[in-house]
């Protein structure tokens, strides 16, 4: 294990990557430090914290996506519920004015026979 690799454990309790290495080792020939320079120990913090924050915007949006998707899913079920309440509706409508007219029907067709009947017997 490298000091890199020490220092690195001893600061924030886990191991480099490699993704953390490359970009420390750049940084640090970069600015020409040393692997005792005390800024070093604070680049590996501020590399360790930079690849932290990197990872927040796929967070965000993974945990975007899945709220999203609840509340995709809720208001299909909402739409669901609705159209089938609004069916309900429209049926029991079309069967309310389906017995109004019989009732119409029945009631002039009694009304025919009633009228007609004293004719009749009349006659008779």
């Amino acid at each position: 294990m490298s000091d890199l690799d020490d220092s690195f454990a001893k600061l924030l309790g886990t191991q480099a990557t490699d993704k953390d290495r490359q970009d420390l080792y750049r940084v640090r020939d970069a600015l020409g430090l040393k692997s005792n320079d005390a800024l070093w120990l604070v680049l590996m913090a501020l590399q360790h914290y930079q690849s932290q924050y990197e990872a927040f915007p796929a967070r965000i949006e993974d945990a975007a996506r899945r709220t999203l998707q609840k509340f995709e899913n809720a208001a299909d079920a909402m739409a669901r519920a609705a159209a089938d309440s609004a069916r309900r509706q429209v049926m029991d409508a079309a069967v309310r004015a389906a017995w109004d007219v019989v009732r119409k029907v029945e009631t002039r067709e009694r009304l025919k026979w009633i009228s007609i009947t004293p004719s009749v017997a009349f006659c008779c």
